[in-house]
């Protein structure tokens, strides 16, 4: 049975596009984010990240949390990369594993595209358990072919995790089936949050 560590927020006070009162409930696995830009999905892995003292959070306090975000992960964007990685745990060894992990996969990312910088550091956290993952859009310079080998390593991950997914893959969402749409404030079936965009609702 799939691992279920972050159970619902509410928001006690308005928040950019969230008013005070708002709840998000979330599931067991991977919880896909979804929605047009402007929609709440950075704004609310904003809060949960930094919990600005804006939040109730129904939250297993015996697991821990990471944030992954693809564009400050990306070693490219800096030599000093290191000190600009977004990174949050609360256990320090599985901190100290991540770290030399994208350390040493890191190596040579000079000579590589943003993809193949990407695909190795998104499939690092394979002895990592009892986490929420929080990932913004990881499909990010990757090919259909190395989405779809992310999106599996995900399925794999979440048998001893939860991950709570910002996206706007089609291939993530066909694959899940099931999104939360920030949009509607709503879960919906992946078929159904494609049409609705296809019509513009």
């Amino acid at each position: 049975m799939a691992n279920y560590f972050f159970k619902k927020l509410k928001f006690d006070e308005d928040f950019r596009c969230y008013k005070a009162g708002d709840v998000i409930e979330f599931k067991a696995g991977i919880n896909l984010i979804v929605g047009e830009q402007g929609c709440g999905k950075s704004s609310l892995f904003e809060a949960i990240i930094k919990n600005f003292g804006i939040l109730s959070v129904d939250f297993d306090p015996e697991s821990g949390y990471i944030f992954l975000d693809t564009e400050s992960m990306n070693p490219r964007l800096d030599e000093s990369y290191k000190a600009h990685r977004d990174f949050k745990s609360w256990r320090e060894d599985d901190k100290a594993k991540a770290d030399a992990a994208i350390d040493r996969l890191a190596h040579g990312y000079k000579e590589q595209s943003h993809g193949q910088i990407m695909l190795p550091l998104l499939l690092a956290n394979k002895t990592l358990k009892r986490k929420t993952f929080f990932i913004d859009e990881p499909e990010a310079g990757l090919s259909i072919r190395s989405q779809y080998k992310v999106l599996n390593h995900y399925k794999e991950l979440s048998k001893n995790n939860q991950l709570v997914i910002a996206t706007h893959s089609p291939i993530f969402m066909k694959e899940i089936g099931e999104v939360l749409s920030l949009e509607h404030r709503k879960w919906m079936s992946a078929d159904e949050f494609i049409e609705l965009q296809k019509k513009g609702a």
